[in-house]
């Protein structure tokens, strides 16, 4: 394995030339499209100096630092809207509203996300300042640009784009940021305050963050009516965290998989290939992503089916489910506990809606096997049922690659 996700062949990297100059929006979605990554943050200039050590998610939206500044070191855990705050882990003290240890977390996420995400934007370029520079023994390509009264530089892996540092100079702040680890199924760490009683649906979120890959599928059932017959379509693919791969198969009115599929999807990074109902079966199109990075992705067909994409919607509903000692499921010989969570709109929204979500996962590991989520539109009495399964983990014959078939 190479040390940054770069191209390898027989031993050795490839890569093409770098390119001149760089939209930095495509550095941002380069970024946005991993899982998490380890940072090292080293300030100096009008606070003093400060070494921030961490590891930053951006599925689900989290964070763990370690602050060193002076002679005090602070640990910060964020994940979504709970976090919390200690000098001595495991001694945490949840973050309270209006509080001093709020003030501090506003502070540091800033320097954190602002760090990372500082003048990253489409439309402003940056120029190639050094070609085939190396830091800590990565071969990156090193760019500057300007921004306002802002002197900042990246130097990126030829491949990905990714940053593997990256410097800013406001002037009065200078800030160096180190990254590592894309992906990495280590870069997980403990949910401050988890328990067998009650369990956040973005704490499951961020366990499937802890497995190198994972085999799923997922089933769309929508319900008009009563006594109309429901509509149901079937989709499977896999998930690569390391590669930001993933690649699905969908079925319309079907329950499983049936024949050749309706429509395929395969992404690697910011390359999606796509084989919908606009083209032959097994006939796919290319289409590069960077161009427009948003931090949500956009609701469309493949982030519907996506192996990610219920979680990312059940994210926005955070909160602790009721634990169900009754209802249990097995998988691989191990045994999953349920958790079950309601949710309805406030009387006075506009669209009046009621949402169930039942969650099974394993005891030992609060790994996510099997999801339910059912969706009732009070007006139109429609209901959409949905339901996602895990069916394999860390299976080392996953390989995600390009499809052969692809319209130029």
């Amino acid at each position: 394995m190479c040390a940054l996700t770069v191209l390898c062949l027989q031993g050795g990297a490839i890569y093409a030339a770098p390119a001149p100059t760089i939209d930095t929006g495509a550095i941002a979605a380069a970024l946005m499209a991993r899982t998490s990554f380890q940072i090292t943050i080293i300030t100096t200039g009008a606070n003093g100096p400060g070494t921030f050590d961490g590891r930053y998610f951006n599925q689900p939206q989290a964070m763990s630092i370690k602050d060193s500044e002076g002679q005090y070191t602070f640990y910060y855990v964020k994940l979504g809207s709970r976090n919390w705050f200690a000098l001595t882990p495991p001694k945490w003290v949840a973050v309270g509203a209006g509080s001093d240890n709020e003030k501090y977390a506003q502070r540091l996420e800033g320097i954190v996300s602002g760090g990372i995400f500082a003048s990253l934007k489409s439309g402003v370029s940056a120029k190639l300042s050094k070609a085939s520079e190396n830091v800590s023994g990565i071969p990156c390509d090193e760019y500057a640009w300007t921004d306002d009264t802002a002197q900042l530089s990246a130097c990126l892996d030829p491949v990905t784009y990714l940053p593997v540092r990256k410097n800013v100079n406001t002037g009065t702040l200078q800030m160096t940021i180190l990254f590592s680890h894309y992906g990495d199924s280590l870069n997980g760490f403990k949910i401050p305050g988890e328990s067998t009683d009650s369990y956040y649906t973005m704490n499951a979120h961020m366990a499937l963050n802890t497995l190198d890959n994972f085999r799923y599928t997922l089933t769309v059932k929508t319900q008009k009516s009563a006594d109309a017959a429901p509509v149901t379509n079937f989709s499977q693919g896999s998930y690569d965290q390391g590669n930001a791969a993933w690649q699905a198969d969908q079925w319309y009115n079907h329950d499983s998989a049936n024949g050749v599929p309706d429509e395929q999807y395969v992404q690697i990074g910011l390359t999606r290939w796509a084989s919908t109902l606009k083209q032959a079966k097994g006939q796919f199109v290319q289409s590069d992503l960077s161009a427009s990075p948003s931090v949500l992705p956009q609701v469309d067909i493949p982030d519907q089916i996506g192996p990610l994409a219920l979680w990312q919607k059940i994210d926005f509903v955070n909160s602790a489910g009721k634990y169900q000692p009754d209802k249990t499921r097995t998988f691989q010989g191990k045994t999953a506990t349920a958790y079950t969570y309601h949710f309805s709109g406030d009387s006075t929204a506009t669209v009046q809606a009621s949402e169930d979500i039942t969650l099974y996962v394993l005891v030992d590991s609060h790994i996510p096997i099997y999801v339910e989520d059912v969706l009732l539109d009070a007006a139109s009495k429609i209901t959409v049922t949905t339901t996602w399964e895990l069916t394999a983990m860390n299976d080392s014959s996953l390989k995600i690659t390009p499809p052969q078939n692809i319209t130029k």
